[in-house]
């Protein structure tokens, strides 16, 4: 063999092909056509700069790699043309010509967009929380492509934007973790400037987000002195070119410039700044500068790129005019120092740089200071320390490579070699996720710099190719460049201008192999790790027989460190004339054969060599790691094979010198294939090395046992978690030290507190369930105890982790940041096939037109269990549907045809009132059912106002002109709101484009109302401004409200700049007095004022206030005219936004302006009386009472102001009253009594007392059949309306009891009042005041009972729905559909809140004066009708299968805070919740469901949860049905008769079972009723068939049911798979992994029966439950192998040398099964008993011959040898001492 010291890598060289993107390119440069010379006319100055950016005309390529496919990604471009090609075929190109600007330059990166994009539908996985659920963000790839004024951003999704740019582009760079850095042009007038002393602006900038600014590229100055600081970041030197910059997947940040004036080369780093509102988005990037992601990854690959659209949207951005690039947009011109002053806007920074390094360049780079090629390689990462070398070329061939450290934020450079290089490249050759330096030397040669920066010399052979011969074989390959690096591919240039593709492939595929390299290389010098890896190299390239890359690595291990003795046998020797064979050159020829492939050596024994040479220092060290990196194997079952190739291994490497260690893995290698066994005994003595061998379990149990002494033994592995320690833990291994470290801490006493201890632990260390999985059942029953212990009632402070570890999904999701809606979609969830009767029951009843649009009434969503099996929610739904005919039936009368015709249009007129008025109580009925909207036009649902006749079947339209063109217009609004409001207001964000596209040619009602829902619905928010003004300038006057309510509702109380403005040009009362009058219509400035009280809704704003005021006693408003029609409307607007500004303000007025507002408002509410200041004689009471009314109630809304109060008067006496009109009586006593909010109380009585004396005496009159006066009966109805108005908003939302008996008692009361007949003048106006009075009960009885469906409600207000005779007007129908609407809020969804802002929307929308015509706003403003959607509360507490997604009935226990009391009660949901806000915490205690509890008021995300989206994700406990398929739980398993937990004995003994059995007939219903798990599913059918042909088979069926079965009843379905290894591990004898499963069986049964009670069972906290295996079981495996290793016994033959049962003896079969036996029993070696006994037996005759002491002896032996297995996981008993010495310590004589 020749030396593997001199071997060359061989690689091979094929001619490249023509490039793709060239063919292409040229193709396409003839079919462009030409342009127009005259059009092409440049400037001179133009001309210079295109001269100096301008590339050549070729296309520029730029390499991209893919690391799963290995494939070259290449990305080309021209001047109006990208191509990207994979592996050399066109995947995609994209055509620029009409851009009518050249490409500057093109780069991949990767975006961070802080909002959905606009036509996409996001499909979220609903099981894993991700980054865009927890801060809305998102990471998109994406092609940047620059031109001269512009930039063209294509995203992954399709979404394409257009960035306007104030400056030329120079290049273009991706960053780290996001983003892209731009730097542009500097021009010859800025460098004239700069010689002038001007500065230069900054020349780099970052773009991280589509829609936010450029940003200007900081640097990181040292800490100045606060005094110092600037007020704007520092930048880098504006003429610094950046000449390369690290690859985005790098951890490495690196970025080099030059600057050509001070002839300097400068390495920095950069590092992505936090700001406040970006705090949350880059949490997870606050790991340093150096991140611990991985190393490498695609940019790029097949699925990116075959999916890649070329455009979907477009989306046009420009910087804020307020921006630095505003300043370089004419011709980058400079600008003095003093014209930058503090006046000038802040410079915004997103990356920041700092310097590391500054060194002079060469002088004969100083010319070509561009021309530098940077590299990284040999990057790898411990923990947060990431070490890399960065090599830099320059143009002169110096190469200087640095050592770069980074450990956070703290960072090293230094200075490695110069030396002297052609060309670099990155390369992938050795290492799958660390690339190498490919070099090509001066002497033309290529070499590889790998691990340490060793130089590995290459060999390069040309391939034969018939078109482009290659040279001679005698002319030497002179190489000069290397281009376009593919992870192991590259392109070289020789010196004749050929080009070569080369791929260097060196790594290795085998784990195994790839984990010994990496673990010696740590514990080997560079040097000696390079001798080995060009040895392991030599041998796989010249000797078949090591095509197995481990074979390789063992031989390579050998020949490069163990000393040669003649006795040795190589795989070169004379006698194996094959190898000779192999070994000669010319045998290259024969590889590429096929039929050689499959050849193999027989295989043969080898026996280990007898050489008796001392290992040196690192030998022993680089065994000792291979030893470690076996015991590491030992812990997964899916590598475990790993383990025995290794040991093999070790075990022939340390049989010459170290008999315990060959004594140790000869006992785990019996059943081992090709095992290297010892022939012959050795004698011990002093001088024997390694007297104990470290393992695994012994050193775990150790720490399990809390023996801190142990643990520090030589022979425990845990010496080696020292930072100090040679040799390298496993990473997995260290890992799981750290968790069993948990374990015996002396401060985890109690065993919940240990358990908690240790699920930290495996957080911190990121285990995985399938990790802990895949660990044997010894080891991971102790973890898996402690995850058990904390799995029932876990803190609510954990990482998501800790929950997913637990198998708690539920507690996971509850404890996510996820924003799901109640209606949220069940996208990832399994789903069934629905049945007919749910198909037909969905299409029963028509949606309102919008095909997309799931209604509330879906069987899919919550709906279906929110109300149980009645049809109540169908019913609401058919009572305000719109869209349909309604269909009415006319009594026969006896008339001719004239008149039942106009009967006919009598009915048909009635019932049109009554749809007109539909779209009110829809919009609250349908709102937020539509979670997600497709990108084509939304579709409004048309208002049908024919009427279907019967019996007839007559279809009547009413006559034209009979019903207004306005009242047609206002339903038509209310139509659209209606609409709009149905997208919930969590739907992905409405881009303003989409509004713009759904905006019809002309301004229609319908579009107007569209556009108020989405502002109401927060939609409205993205709207554009030119957009906005596109709405506002035909003055339509309903698209004006519209657009001016929904920008002000959609930005309610954060009193934006912006809409302002707008609202001010609209609201003459907001412009300056000497202004130009504005001809706009009054309702138009009355929309205007209520969005002035929205938009600074509870602020305070003394001007807006002010400005309110004076508009309630505007002077033009007090003579009325045909212009102000509207003006009570008007005022009122002014008081309800002057009470919106100040709601809830009152208590805290103070000084002599607040008082002047009070005095104000109470002379403008009562006119000179009881006022001191004199009558105002410029406004009209009428018309300014009912708006100061209510402006001042929303002042001292709560402030239980009693002086306040009682300003709001109601007359005493008959006179008094007469001159107040009566609506004023109900605004009053509507003041009154919100003002003293606490004294509101839910019964009759209270509302009594609200009425003077004089009033309840003559009612009382009046029910004894006296006259009472018609007056005080009016102030009767008007006053307990108003106080029942007042108690519906006190108890919105909330259910009480005593409230609804209380209002539906006068509901009742004032329905019977309403039926009386009577012809007097005086009764209809009594019955309009009832009517009007019953208005105000029915929707404050609504409010009361909002979102809860209640059904007594809803037969009432049925009934008043199908009243439409001569006594029901239009605001009657309205009033009738807002109650049914609220009392189903949201198909149930939602509720009503209590803020001060929600009152005082209801107030506004429930406003009581209903109008009489749907065109009637004379006293209120019917678009106000709609702001009860200010006040909506999501609180209806949803509970969903954590695994399925479907709601499910679940009974939870919550406690209300009720001032100092806390008031429990018990709840069955879906059901409302009180407010959240007084919620102390929610329950979850059923057995049916795991439990779990939500701390609201300590925890912070148990709160925000239930805020974001009030659902309770649960978890179904295996064996139990839900409550909505098993109400009383007699299906439960336990409530089978026969059915058990499993049968103890089966397990301990498997047996036969009788296949007809009750528990074998319906176990497969079992499993497919109580689990959803495929696993389950899969085993039962393959396992517990109960069918097997022979009786092992049945007694395997058996067990396993057996087994399937208790794990799922007893919830512990994870222990399926242990009690399988188990059964394995008293049956597989023959097995080569038998000697790790009875390791594993003891380590459990020691853990079980030794540690379990005092430690784990909770016995001490009494909290004892069962172990997850039955102590049984383990009991009847370690019975079982007992009994199978028992026979023979050997005795003293063995000992004495007699009997040798090892291979080579003549008895060689006994030998699995004395190894089997020592292993089990933890026999000490051997030979060291031989050597022991051996002594004794000498020492016999020294002793005195009395028979007590020769009796002592064998103890004293015992205790001797019983030293040697102290840290063992089972100690050597007295029954394994007598089999193996013959001494029967209990009778203490030798056995014969």
């Amino acid at each position: 063999m020749p030396e593997a010291t001199d071997y060359v890598p061989s690689v091979r060289l094929c001619p490249t092909t023509q490039d793709t993107s060239s063919e292409y390119f040229g193709r396409l440069s003839t079919q462009i056509p030409t342009r127009n010379l005259t059009n092409l006319i440049e400037s001179d100055l133009l001309r210079s700069i295109r001269s100096v950016i301008q590339k050549s005309s070729s296309p520029i390529s730029s390499q991209l790699l893919d690391s799963q496919s290995n494939a070259e990604v290449k990305l080309s471009w021209s001047r109006d043309a990208i191509l990207l090609t994979v592996g050399g075929v066109l995947s995609q190109s994209w055509s620029f010509r009409e851009e009518g600007q050249e490409i500057q330059t093109v780069c991949w990166g990767w975006l961070q967009s802080n909002h959905r994009c606009p036509s996409v539908v996001e499909r979220t996985n609903v099981d894993v929380p991700t980054a865009e659920q927890r801060g809305h963000s998102r990471k998109l790839l994406c092609l940047f492509v620059f031109f001269r004024s512009v930039a063209k951003l294509h995203l992954e999704d399709g979404t394409q934007y257009t960035i306007h740019l104030p400056f030329l582009t120079r290049s273009a760079w991706p960053l780290r973790p996001h983003g892209v850095m731009i730097q542009r042009v500097v021009s010859n007038l800025e460098h004239r400037g700069e010689q002038q002393r001007h500065a230069i602006l900054p020349t780099l900038f970052t773009l991280t987000d589509p829609s936010s600014e450029l940003k200007v590229v900081s640097e990181e100055l040292p800490s100045p002195h606060p005094s110092t600081l600037p007020s704007e970041p520092p930048t880098p030197a504006p003429l610094n070119v950046v000449e390369w910059v690290a690859d985005c997947h790098s951890p490495a940040r690196l970025l080099i410039t030059t600057n050509a004036i001070t002839h300097k080369i400068t390495v920095w780093t950069y590092t992505l700044s936090v700001s406040k509102e970006d705090a949350s988005d880059t949490s997870a990037i606050a790991g340093g500068t150096l991140s611990s992601d991985n190393i490498r990854r695609p940019l790029i690959s097949h699925s990116i790129t075959e999916s890649l659209p070329t455009s979907r949207t477009d989306a046009s951005w420009s910087p804020e005019p307020d921006s630095l690039t505003d300043r370089m947009a004419l011709g980058t011109q400079t600008v003095p120092p003093k014209e930058l002053g503090a006046s000038e806007p802040r410079m915004h920074s997103a990356f920041s740089m700092r310097r590391l390094l500054d060194e002079e360049l060469p002088l004969l780079d100083r010319s070509s200071s561009s021309n530098i090629t940077a590299v990284l390689f040999n990057t790898t990462e411990e923990g947060r320390t990431v070490k890399t070398c960065l090599a830099i070329l320059c143009s002169s061939h110096a190469l200087a490579i640095y050592n770069v450290i980074s450990n956070s934020n703290d960072f090293s450079i230094s200075l490695h070699e110069r030396s002297s290089a052609l060309s670099i490249a990155p390369i992938f050759s050795t290492r799958n996720d660390v690339a190498d330096l490919l070099v090509v030397s001066p002497d033309h040669s290529l070499c590889l710099m790998t691990r340490g920066c060793e130089r590995l010399q290459l060999k390069t052979t040309l391939s034969k190719n018939i078109e482009n011969p290659t040279p001679s074989a005698g002319s030497p390959v002179k190489f000069v460049l290397i281009r376009d690096p593919t992870f192991t591919a590259v392109t070289v240039v020789t010196g004749d201008h050929q080009s070569y593709r080369a791929v260097l492939d060196f790594r290795n595929r085998d784990r195994l192999t790839r984990q010994c390299f990496l673990t010696l290389e740590r514990v080997l010098s560079s040097r000696d790790f390079h001798r080995l890896f060009r040895t392991y190299l030599c041998f796989r390239a010249n000797y078949p027989r090591f095509s197995e890359e481990f074979e390789a690595f063992k031989a390579s291990f050998v020949a490069t460190f163990r000393p040669r003795d003649d006795g040795e046998q190589t795989s070169g020797d004379s006698r194996d004339y094959w190898g000779q064979l192999m070994s000669q050159a010319n045998t290259a020829n024969l590889h590429p054969e096929r039929t050689l492939r499959y050849l193999e050596f027989p295989v043969k024994k080898i026996r280990a060599p007898r050489s008796r040479v001392a290992f040196d220092d690192k030998i022993l060290r680089a065994i000792t790691s291979l030893h470690v990196l076996a015991e590491g194997a030992k812990l997964s079952l899916r590598f475990r094979s790993d383990s025995f190739k290794l040991g093999a291994f070790i075990h022939s490497l340390a049989s010459p010198q170290t008999p315990l260690w060959a004594d140790y893995w000869g006992r785990r290698l019996a059943n081992f294939p090709h095992a290297v066994v010892p022939t012959e005994s050795r004698d011990f003595d002093n001088t024997t090395p390694w007297l104990s061998v470290p393992e695994v379990n012994s050193s775990l149990f150790s720490q399990l046992a809390g023996n801190a002494e142990s643990s520090t033994r030589h022979d425990s592995l845990s010496t080696f978690l020292s930072p100090h320690s040679d040799i390298p833990l496993p990473h997995r291994m260290r890992r799981l030290f750290s968790v069993y470290e948990s374990f015996g801490e002396a401060g985890n006493k109690e065993v919940r507190q240990r358990s908690e201890k240790t699920v930290e632990r495996l957080v911190e260390n990121d285990f995985t369930l399938e990790e802990v999985d895949d660990l044997p059942v010894g080891i991971a029953s102790p973890i898996r105890e402690a995850m058990r212990t904390c799995q029932m009632n876990p803190p609510g402070h954990w990482p998501l982790p800790a929950y997913h570890l637990l198998d708690r999904p539920d507690l996971a999701r509850m404890s996510s940041n996820g924003n799901e809606s109640m209606n949220v979609a069940r996208k990832g969830f399994p789903t069934r096939r629905r049945l007919v009767s749910e198909l037909l029951r969905g299409t029963q009843f028509p949606t309102s037109g919008v095909a997309s649009a799931p209604s509330p009434r879906s069987p899919d969503d919550f709906t279906a269990i929110r109300f149980g099996t009645d049809r109540r929610l169908e019913e609401a739904s058919r009572m305000l549907q719109s869209s349909t005919m309604p269909c009415i039936k006319m009594d026969e009368k006896h008339m001719n045809d004239h008149d039942w015709t106009k009967e006919q249009q009598l009915y048909a007129i009635r019932v049109a009132e009554r749809t007109m008025a539909l779209p009110i109580g829809r919009a609250i009925f349908e709102f937020a059912s539509l979670s997600t909207v497709n990108r084509d036009s939304y579709e409004v649902p048309r208002l049908e106002l024919t009427v279907r006749i019967q019996p007839h079947n007559i279809a009547v339209v009413p006559e034209h002109g009979k019903i207004s063109q306005e009242s047609l217009n206002w339903a038509e609004f209310h139509n659209g709101v209606a609409a709009g409001m149905k997208i919930s207001p969590s739907a992905m964000k409405l881009a303003s484009s989409w509004i713009a596209f759904n905006k019809p040619a002309e301004l229609t009602p319908e579009h107007a109302g569209f556009l108020f829902g989405l502002g109401l619905t927060g939609h409205l928010k993205s709207m554009l401004t030119w957009h906005t003004f596109t709405y506002l300038t035909p003055k339509h006057d309903l698209t004006s409200m519209g657009i001016l309510l929904g920008l002000a509702a959609a930005n309610l109380g954060n009193a934006d700049r912006h809409v302002t403005k707008l609202l001010t040009v609209h609201t003459p009362a907001l412009l300056p007095k000497t202004s130009v009058e504005l001809n706009i219509p009054l309702l138009t400035q009355a929309s205007g004022l209520i969005g002035v009280g929205l938009l600074y809704m509870g602020t305070g704003n003394r001007r807006m206030a002010h400005v309110t005021l004076n508009e309630i006693s505007r002077k033009d408003l007090a003579e009325p005219s045909m212009n102000n029609e509207h003006r009570e409307a008007y005022a009122l607007c002014a008081g309800l936004a002057f009470g919106m500004t100040m709601v809830g303000l009152g208590a805290s007025t103070s000084g002599n302006a607040d008082l002047d507002l009070i005095g104000r408002l109470q002379s403008l509410s009562q006119g000179h009386e009881n006022v001191s200041r004199p009558m105002d004689p410029t406004f009209d009471a009428n018309i300014s009472s009912p708006a100061a009314t209510v402006a001042l109630t929303l002042m001292f809304l709560r402030t239980g102001r009693r002086d306040i109060a009682d300003s709001l008067l109601i007359p005493h006496t008959a006179l008094g009253i007469d001159r107040v009109p009566p609506s004023l009586l109900l605004l009053r006593s509507l003041g009154r009594s919100v003002i003293m909010w606490d004294e509101i109380k839910p019964t009759a009585p209270w509302v009594i007392s609200q009425l003077p004396e004089s009033i309840a005496s003559a009612i009382d009159r009046r029910a004894e059949a006296k006259s009472g006066g018609d007056s005080l009966e009016l102030a009767y109805c008007y006053i307990v309306s108003g106080c029942c108005f007042a108690m519906g908003l006190r108890y919105a939302g909330t259910a009480q009891e005593d409230a609804y008996a209380t209002l539906i008692h006068f509901f009742d009361v004032f329905s019977r009042l309403t039926s009386s007949n009577a012809g007097t003048f005086e009764h209809k106006v009594k019955r309009a005041a009832v009517r009007e009075a019953l208005n105000v009960i029915s929707v404050s009885l609504a409010m009361v009972m909002s979102g809860t469906g209640e059904i007594n409600s809803l037969r009432r207000f049925r009934f008043s729905h199908g009243h439409i005779g001569p006594g029901s007007k239009y605001g009657s129908h309205v009033a009738t559909h807002m109650a049914i609407g609220f009392l189903f809020l949201g198909g149930g969804r939602y509720t009503l809140g209590q803020s001060n802002s929600a009152i005082a929307c209801l107030i506004a929308s429930c406003y009581p004066r209903f109008p009489a015509l749907s065109s009637d706003n004379k006293t209120h403003l019917q678009a106000l009708r709609h702001l009860w959607v200010l006040a909506v509360q999501p609180r209806c507490l949803v509970a969903r299968d954590v695994d399925s997604g479907d709601v499910v009935y679940l009974p939870v226990k919550i406690k209300v805070k009720e001032g100092s009391i806390m008031r429990s009660s018990q709840l069955i949901s879906p059901t409302l919740l009180p407010d959240i806000n007084r919620l102390a915490f929610i329950k979850v205690d059923t057995p049916r469901y795991w439990p779990f509890v939500l701390d609201l008021a300590k925890s912070s995300r148990h709160s925000l949860s239930i805020q974001r989206n009030q659902t309770l994700w649960v978890k179904r406990r295996t064996g139990f049905l839900g409550y909505g398929e098993d109400p009383k739980g007699n299906r439960s398993i336990f409530a089978r008769a026969g059915a058990a937990s499993g049968d103890a004995s089966v397990l301990e003994c498997p047996r036969l079972i009788r296949k007809n059995s009750n528990v074998a007939q319906e176990f497969r219903q079992f499993i497919s009723s109580y689990s959803n798990d495929d696993f389950h599913l899969a085993f039962a059918d393959r396992f517990c068939r109960l069918d097997g042909k022979e009786a092992a088979d049945d007694c395997f069926q058996a067990y396993a049911h057996t087994v399937l079965l208790e794990c799922l009843t007893l919830d512990k379905p994870q222990m399926v798979q242990p009690h399988m290894e188990l059964h394995e591990s008293r049956v597989a004898q023959n097995a080569s992994t038998y000697p790790l499963q009875i390791e594993s069986l003891m380590f459990a049964t020691e853990f079980y029966m030794a540690l379990y009670d005092k430690r784990f069972s909770g016995k001490t906290d009494n909290l004892e439950r069962p172990p997850l295996i039955r102590q049984s079981l383990l009991l009847a495996c370690s019975r079982q192998v007992d009994a199978d290793l028992r026979e023979p016994i050997l005795g003293p033959q063995l000992i004495r040398g007699t009997h040798n049962p090892l291979p080579g003896s003549a008895d060689e079969s006994g030998h699995p099964h004395l190894m089997h036996y020592l292993l089990w029993n933890s026999v000490p070696n051997l030979e060291l008993i031989r050597h022991v006994w051996r002594r004794y037996q000498l020492g016999e005759d020294s002793v005195s011959t009395t028979t007590e002491s020769k009796r002592d002896i064998p103890f004293i032996l015992y205790d001797a040898l019983s030293q040697f297995s102290a840290n063992a996981v089972r100690k050597w008993t007295a029954a394994s001492y007598r089999d193996v010495t013959g001494v029967d310590l209990t009778r203490s004589r030798i056995m014969p």
